[in-house]
């Protein structure tokens, strides 16, 4: 059975955590150098076991009927349905209180990325990211083990999948080696192109009509999903295509397919991956402090900073976008703290470029801003 959105009236919460593009990059991370298996599952009819909903509301059984139920009977919706605004929420309270008493944590910074934790040493054996009803873990170790039979048995599993699977629209592989590649060619490959006329290929600076404009957006909108979740070599390309998007010539369209054929070049012919590989050497990732010895928490807090390197690289363009406006972008890093040094095998977690959205009067104003986003906190 399945609700309308449109005939529901707010007034009750609806907001449902699901797990951020970072925790997934850094679960990657964590499961390449700690040498984990990678697995997924789906939870099947998940809304249905959600927490029951507190609202009285009622429905008429669906047009088929239902065995014993007279049609004009009015039926008492006393749990989360599809199509219902509070379904999502109700589902993760349920699956956050099942995850917790099975033995996982919550982090406090990023909701919907539970851990595991070894109870005699405190180390992190574990991670899964829950996002609605399809979930990414792996881990090692007995007690680790042990929480995912708990988990399978409070949860209506579905499909299961290791080493290779599906995940938040991306295509996930991991190699004997643990190495784990990520990409969204199976996307990238529906994605056509648009065709552009001779007749208007030569008026290149003719605005484009209202039927152009709606292509332009809606490759553009098409191109953004990878250049945001597996290339960041495209996400310049498409930050400025959207940025000409009000004032955009026939010009701006022959090169939203030129940025488009470099996607596929790149991910179908080139096989460019989103690649997390092997760290060279020793590299600790053990964040573990026990309170009750400072002496060994010294220890362990100099062991995580020469051995744990996270880096951020930015820079910026001034006044080089439409309207004299600015340009930002950066990378986040995680590896070896070789990287402040030499060349070194490192983990990309974040990456942004956009426009920066105030007007800056020089290019050091222009990279002092974008230096700012990466003290601030990063979106999903």
């Amino acid at each position: 059975m399945i609700f309308e959105k449109c005939l529901e009236e707010g007034g009750f919460r609806t907001d449902a955590p699901t797990c951020a593009q970072i925790s997934f990059h850094c679960f990657c991370s964590n499961a390449v150098h700690r040498k984990w298996q990678i697995r997924s599952f789906d939870v099947s009819t998940a809304f249905l076991t959600g927490d029951k909903q507190t609202r009285k509301l009622y429905c008429r059984p669906p047009t088929r009927g239902l065995p014993g139920v007279h049609p004009e009977c009015l039926l008492e919706v006393n749990t989360g349905v599809y199509g219902l605004r509070e379904a999502p929420r109700l589902w993760y309270q349920a699956a956050d209180r099942k995850l917790t008493s099975c033995g996982w944590e919550e982090l406090k910074i990023a909701r919907s990325t539970y851990i595991c934790r070894d109870p005699h040493t405190g180390m992190v054996v574990g991670m899964l990211l829950l996002y609605v009803d399809d979930a990414c873990y792996g881990g090692s170790g007995p007690h680790y083990e042990h929480v995912v039979n708990q988990t399978h048995k409070q949860f209506n599993i579905g499909k299961k999948f290791e080493t290779e699977f599906d995940f938040l629209g991306r295509h996930v592989k991991q190699y004997s080696d643990f190495r784990i590649e990520v990409d969204m060619d199976k996307y990238i490959r529906s994605l056509e192109k648009v065709v552009i006329p001779t007749a208007r290929r030569n008026q290149p600076k003719s605005p484009l009509t209202p039927t152009e404009l709606h292509q332009y957006r809606s490759i553009t909108g098409q191109l953004a999903w990878p250049a945001r979740n597996v290339m960041p070599q495209l996400a310049y390309s498409v930050s400025d295509l959207q940025q000409k998007t009000s004032k955009a010539t026939v010009h701006d369209l022959h090169h939203c397919n030129k940025v488009f054929e470099w996607c596929k070049r790149w991910a179908l012919i080139d096989k460019q991956r989103l690649k997390f590989l092997p760290f060279k050497g020793p590299v600790s990732v053990d964040m573990v402090y026990t309170e009750h010895d400072s002496n060994k928490r010294s220890h362990r807090k100099a062991e995580r900073l020469r051995k744990l390197g996270l880096a951020a690289v930015h820079d910026a363009s001034f006044a080089g976008q439409p309207d004299y406006g600015s340009q930002g972008g950066y990378v986040i890093m995680l590896g070896d703290t070789k990287l402040y040094n030499e060349p070194a095998t490192t983990h990309l977690i974040e990456w942004h470029s956009g426009k920066i959205h105030r007007k800056v009067a020089s290019t050091l104003a222009s990279e002092a801003v974008s230096y700012t986003h990466l003290t601030l906190p990063t979106k999903a």
